[in-house]
């Protein structure tokens, strides 16, 4: 007792005002983890003067990258990117090598943000030289990792990946170990494995929700909206994307919020509500343009322009496609701009003539199989196919359609497979090939009758059942008339 006080009574005033600053940026790491943003900018403006007073350059360093990481995770990439470039700098001059470590890994995160995937991965490189111990090297891996993903260099990505969970594992370190599974699930839905993508997505919300880590929450319910999607969980995804959207909005998160509401959009395109879809999808890239994610922002420009060319509203479409692909201009990665460009394919013959509508997916086509996207490729073949039916050439279709057909054991999207039946039943009834009709139509409706029975929602089940490639499958008139010459 009278050694503690002691030695309260012989500390000096700069001794305080240190403690003080430890005890603020305590504080300031718990209200970043729960989202609490106004708290988070008082204990910022506080650091500040506390700094202000001290006079350390380490210390200024330390703020400066708590006030990049405010910026990150409000979605300000242009202000982070700015000021990470000036902690680069600072750090270089005072030869801190844990901050210059630190530094080249924010500015690597805030790089692939904005869909500069080459930068990231020098700045990734630049860390990894400097990281020391097994933990922090497990850090950077997993964010080379993320961008490896993002770049379609998905094995080497998923290495990686599967390196920082181990490491993590190890450590019991839960700052780590949440963010890799979620990279993780990011990695193996790329790759078409969606229910081991899902389990990575579950680990990571697990761990989120015994951290109360907000941001990371909303971020892998989004991409848990994906798959359920892909798997037509109707229900699922529309909860997940405005959870997704939710927790951003509680947590002032841009990024977040914008990928709730590109969910929603997509989702809403696919049960044929397209003005809703727009409306989404031009909310998400009003955000992402704010934030400066360009890649994004571009995906939802195409994406609110498929909406618009199925309206009907064929020159609005085209104005945001141009504005996406100026954006792609200044990308860095071509395989990012194929998979935000590829989009377009899907509402091309609305407004291009079929000769141009063609030469185009044969494009794509090309490049889906050097990026051996399967499910990719399969949508493209069957749009291809679709034309060639719709100009009377069904030869070509039958072609285009049966390579689409021979991917199915490697394709698990299932509203996809319900349009490739559908589409299969039209099809070989035209070509009078009716066991082959048959055989689609009862494919089709196998799939079409487990989504239906779980889905509890009755005016999504409503919107589902009018969708057209449903309706084909639903006809009886064409059901009775298949099974009367079978």
């Amino acid at each position: 007792m009278n050694k503690h006080s002691t030695d309260f009574r012989n500390k000096s005033e700069i001794d305080w005002i240190r403690d003080l600053w430890h005890l603020h940026s305590q504080r300031l790491d718990i209200t970043n983890l729960l989202g609490l943003r106004l708290t988070e900018r008082q204990e910022l403006a506080k650091l500040e003067k506390l700094v202000g007073y001290l006079n350390d350059s380490t210390l200024k360093l330390e703020l400066l990258q708590m006030q990049i990481r405010y910026l990150m995770d409000t979605g300000d990439l242009f202000a982070a990117k700015k000021m990470s470039d000036k902690l680069v700098k600072l750090a270089k001059e005072g030869e801190h090598t844990s901050l210059l470590c630190l530094a080249f890994d924010l500015r690597a995160m805030i790089h692939r943000e904005m869909s500069q995937m080459n930068k990231s991965l020098e700045d990734y490189k630049m860390a990894e030289r400097l990281a020391e111990g097994e933990t922090r090297k497990a850090e950077i891996c997993l964010g080379e990792g993320l961008t490896l993903v993002y770049a379609n260099r998905l094995i080497e990505g998923e290495e990686l990946l599967q390196g920082a969970i181990s490491v993590a594992e190890k450590y019991e370190d839960l700052s780590i170990l949440p963010d890799a599974y979620n990279s993780l699930g990011i990695c193996l839905s790329q790759q078409g494995k969606y229910s081991e993508a899902l389990s990575a997505y579950k680990h990571a919300l697990e761990v989120y929700d015994k951290t109360g880590y907000k941001i990371g929450k909303a971020t892998v319910l989004g991409n848990m909206a994906e798959i359920f999607h892909y798997l037509g969980l109707y229900d699922e995804v529309l909860q997940s994307a405005r959870d997704c959207v939710r927790f951003g909005q509680e947590a002032e998160d841009r990024l977040s919020i914008a990928l709730g509401y590109e969910m929603l959009g997509r989702i809403m395109v696919d049960l044929d509500d397209c003005l809703a879809a727009a409306d989404y999808h031009n909310r998400a890239a009003e955000i992402l343009k704010e934030a400066g994610d360009t890649g994004m922002q571009a995906k939802n420009l195409v994406h609110l322009a498929v909406a618009l060319a199925r309206l009907g509203k064929t020159k609005e479409a085209q104005q945001y496609f141009g504005m996406a692909e100026d954006i792609c201009n200044e990308l860095d990665t071509q395989d990012l701009v194929h998979s935000i460009m590829v989009n377009k394919i899907f509402a091309i013959r609305l407004f291009a003539d079929r000769s141009e509508a063609l030469d185009t997916i044969e494009q794509y086509v090309s490049l889906s199989r050097k990026r051996g996207n399967k499910k990719e490729l399969c949508s493209l073949l069957l749009e291809r196919s679709r034309i060639l039916w719709e100009d009377s050439k069904l030869e070509l279709a039958q072609k285009s359609f049966e390579e689409a057909l021979s991917l199915v054991g490697k394709v698990f999207d299932r509203p996809l497979l319900i349009k490739l039946h559908s589409f299969g039943y039209q099809l070989y009834q035209s070509l009078d090939q009716k066991a082959k009709s048959k055989e689609h139509l009862g494919l089709g409706m196998a799939i079409l009758n487990e989504i239906v029975a779980v889905i509890k929602n009755d005016k999504i089940r409503e919107k589902f059942l009018s969708k057209e490639e449903i309706k084909i499958l639903l006809n009886k008139e064409r059901i009775e008339e298949l099974e009367g010459e079978a």
